[in-house]
Formats: structure tokens, C-alpha cells, sequence
């Protein structure tokens, strides 16, 4: 595309130089009368014939334009291509994003449920604790004292009847 470009301005500059028709005496031409005739009429009329030779026409712009326009669709239809793969590339990095964090907070919030669970058990077990050790210890109800365990013993004197 650049190339086209590059060629249409040098058959513009190359018409433009073919154009600048100069007097004899260095002086430019000006339009509205008839050309002098000081002896350069030839160079000057094989210079237009010439530059009308370069000059691009109808057609050749049109073939230019359409060249132009078909490079312009294949680089916007690569670049949709490419923004196309880009988006579902930016897609799946937030699928994986999003599946990250749900495991983090699945993870997360099972490990904060069992530290309160085990905080809450073990702030009952002290609180138990305390409370048990700062009760007095229950009384026994008092036992009926014990009987006397009395031995008879014989006396040395004396057999037993039978």
C-alpha cells in the first residue's frame, strides 16, 4: 500500500515538473493568453506531451483505490482475527481468575468455621473448668458413727457348758 502511495506522488511531482513551463528569460508563464513562441515552444510542448504520457488516469486511481481497499479489508479482517483471539484469551485468564478465588474462599471459610469451632469448644471447656473449680467440693452427708465391734473373750477359769 505504501508502494502505490510512493509511485502516485512521484508521477505527482514528475506532472508538476513536466508543468512548469518557464519562459526564456527564467520567467514563469502566466495563463490567459497565447504561449509566446521564442524558439522553446518544441521543448516545451514535448515536455506536456510527456508529462500527459505519466499522467495517471481515471482507471489507474481506480485500480489504485481498489488495491488499496482490498489491502485495508485483509489487514482489518487479520486484526478482527487477532482482537477475536485476544478476547478469549482475556476470557478464559478471568474463567481461571474467578475459579481461583471460589477456592480460596471455599478453602478459607472451611479453615475460619473450624478455628471458631474450636475456639468456641475450648472457650466452653474453660469456662466449665472454671466453673467447677470454683464450686466447694459437696459435703457428705453424715454417716451414723460405727457400732463398737466387741470380742467376748473367755475367761481362763471357766470351761463353757455344753
Amino acid at each position: 500500500m505504501v508502494e502505490h502511495i510512493d509511485e502516485v506522488s512521484r508521477k505527482r511531482e514528475q506532472i508538476m515538473r513536466g508543468l512548469e513551463l518557464k519562459a526564456h528569460s527564467g520567467q514563469r508563464l502566466k495563463g490567459g493568453g497565447p504561449p509566446t513562441d521564442n524558439g522553446d515552444m518544441e521543448a516545451r510542448v514535448a515536455a506536456l506531451e510527456e508529462a500527459i504520457k505519466n499522467l495517471p488516469t481515471k482507471a489507474d486511481l481506480d485500480t489504485l483505490r481498489r488495491e488499496t481497499k482490498a489491502e485495508w479489508s485483509e489487514f482489518t479482517n487479520a486484526s478482527k482475527a487477532d482482537f477475536a483471539a485476544l478476547r478469549a484469551d482475556i476470557a478464559k485468564s478471568q474463567a481461571d481468575m474467578h475459579k481461583a478465588i471460589a477456592d480460596n474462599h471455599r478453602w478459607t471459610h472451611g479453615a475460619l468455621i473450624g478455628i471458631g469451632t474450636i475456639a468456641v469448644a475450648g472457650i466452653i471447656g474453660v469456662i466449665s473448668t472454671i466453673w467447677t473449680a470454683g464450686k466447694p467440693p459437696p459435703q457428705s452427708a453424715p454417716s451414723s458413727p460405727q457400732q463398737p465391734i466387741i470380742i467376748n473373750v473367755p475367761s481362763p477359769g471357766v470351761t463353757p457348758k455344753p
